[in-house]
């Protein structure tokens, strides 16, 4: 012991001693520093180079920083999806978040999901209406965001209002940053609209019959061939059948008028002392007799057959169905130009239902006359839209007009409405623009809800499947309780990814699939939106081109 004491008053046992005093503080800053940034701050809040005094970059290790979390949330009916982002705006996965969601002024118990999947999103159903904080339950990993207060609002009620006071006219708005559809298919000035040439020479309407006679043979009614016999008789009383070695026989025989053999008649002793034999089978073929066979010559009679040859050119309606012919009198099939307008021809040549377009303030005036001459059967204007910045509802200017004017060309009309809806209650007032636009006026066609891909600058860019499909009900609940049909537009890709079609399936459905033979889309379809490119004429510039199987 007085070895040791001797040892640490020297100079080199005080500096030992100094080093190990110095690494039992630094051991126990360290200890009481993690516990501190487990229960309040992170390790950028622990001030270790003050209580050791040396630099950060002299630490014997790193210094971990905790992502700061905040939460984002669509509330929808009584339908509620949370996001867990962090400070990069990046959704946080693989990690199981427990989210907590309480009514205020409630004594219930909070309700509390954990994303068990860790993809970031939570999603709590069937609220009451009413006001809520929603708050990430505390974590070690992560710097959790203060409770928001969020709202559910109670159900909306399907059935048109009065939006006098929300609609304005087209003029008010900024075309380019509030109409979906900005410029689509118009008619540009600067250039000639592209040019859609014919695949398949235009011929006037008209039928060819050619009558044309052939002698044939003669046939019964089972289509056999017919052959007839001129017996040989015996020379001295000229009326017995003889048999080809040249006995005659007993039997009388009995011809028709033209000398063709029916059979022989034999004498008996009874009444009425004679009997028929046939002499000619079921083919046509000459029966033996007795020892022989008759002398006779085949003969093959014929007739005179007369056929007439019918060849169409042109358009023609032949029970029911509509044909185009070529020039070689020969019915076209698939997907043809004629006169400068594209149709959809079936494998059997025909175009079996309606051939329709869509149009909107995009196509500018058009004379509906020649539209109805071009061979088209029905319009499905554009009503409005909803402004994809501002979410006011905007008349397309031309509506009114269009609908005049088709419907005094004999055209069957639909209508739709280009949407941009975030709640179900914009979606009621999307359609009650179109029942107040159409002011009692029937329609030939549903009415439409536009659903599309929205821009980076929409407002509904990040609605869910679920919100955007709810929004369809809304709307198509809406025109359905003000007495007209509703149906739901979008492309086959929107239709099978975007929308549950499951929860739509009692509305009309209008498909958009271009330049393919057959929509993508495996649901069932009412219209098909089979190209964007259509020339018709009576329309400048381009336009779309649509199929019914509506069966009107």
């Amino acid at each position: 012991m007085k070895k040791i004491l001797t040892y640490i008053l020297t100079k080199k046992g005080v500096s030992l001693v100094f080093v190990l005093i110095f690494c039992v503080a630094l051991t126990v800053a360290c200890f009481f520093g993690m516990f501190n940034a487990t229960n309040s701050t992170s390790y950028s809040n622990m001030n270790l180079s003050n209580l050791i005094n040396l630099d950060n970059k002299d630490l014997p290790f790193e210094i971990e920083k905790k992502d700061t979390l905040y939460l984002t949330y669509n509330s929808f009916e009584s339908d509620l999806s949370v996001t867990i982002k962090n400070q990069d705006d990046k959704i946080v996965i693989d990690y199981p978040f427990m989210v907590s969601l309480s009514l205020i002024d409630s004594d219930d118990e909070p309700n509390i999901l954990t994303d068990s999947d860790e993809d970031g999103l939570v999603y709590f159903d069937n609220l009451e209406a009413g006001d809520y904080t929603l708050e990430l339950i505390d974590t070690e990993d992560y710097n959790i965001p203060e409770p928001l207060t969020i709202t559910i609002e109670p159900p909306v009620e399907t059935k048109a209002i009065d939006v006098s006071e929300k609609v304005v006219s087209q003029d008010k708005v900024n075309l380019a940053e509030e109409d979906g559809q900005f410029n689509k298919h118009s008619d540009d000035k600067t250039e000639p609209p592209p040019v859609s040439k014919d695949t398949i020479e235009f011929v006037e309407s008209r039928i060819e019959t050619i009558e044309s006679t052939e002698e044939v043979p003669l046939v019964d009614d089972n289509g056999k061939q017919i052959y007839q016999y001129i017996p040989a008789l015996d020379g001295i009383e000229n009326k017995y059948l003889t048999l080809i070695n040249g006995n005659v026989t007993d039997l009388e025989a009995v011809l028709d008028k033209n000398g063709y053999l029916l059979y022989g008649k034999k004498e008996i002793e009874e009444d009425p002392f004679y009997e028929e034999v046939s002499l000619i089978d079921s083919s046509y073929n000459l029966l033996p007799y007795g020892e022989g066979t008759i002398n006779a010559e085949q003969i093959a009679p014929t007739t005179i057959e007369t056929t007439q040859t019918t060849t169409y050119y042109g358009w023609q309606t032949i029970d029911g169905k509509t044909y185009y012919f070529d020039k070689t009198g020969t019915k076209v099939t698939g997907f043809q130009t004629i006169q400068g307008t594209d149709y959809l021809f079936s494998d059997d040549g025909s175009i079996s239902n309606l051939l329709g377009v869509d149009v909107s303030y995009w196509q500018g005036n058009i004379n509906w006359s020649k539209v109805k001459d071009s061979g088209i059967d029905f319009v499905i204007l554009r009503v409005g839209f909803m402004g994809w910045g501002s979410g006011a509802l905007v008349e397309d200017s031309t509506f009114k007009k269009n609908l005049v004017g088709a419907k005094a060309a004999g055209l069957k009309v639909g209508a739709y409405f280009y949407d941009a809806a975030i709640t179900k209650q914009e979606a009621v007032e999307e359609a009650s623009m179109c029942i107040q636009m159409l002011g009692g006026q029937s329609l030939d066609y549903p009415i439409f809800i536009d659903m599309e891909d929205s821009g980076p600058n929409a407002r509904n860019k990040d609605l869910t499947s679920q919100q955007k499909t709810l929004i369809c009900q809304a709307f198509c609940n809406t025109i359905k309780n003000s007495g007209y049909r509703s149906g739901v537009y979008a492309s086959s890709s929107y239709l099978t990814s975007e929308l549950n079609m499951s929860l739509l399936r009692n509305n009309y459905v209008w498909v958009a699939n271009w330049g393919v033979t057959n929509p993508y889309y495996t649901g069932h379809y009412d219209i098909w939106q089979y190209s964007q490119s259509g020339i018709v004429d009576g329309i400048s510039g381009v336009v779309d081109m649509n199929i019914s199987y509506m069966g009107n």
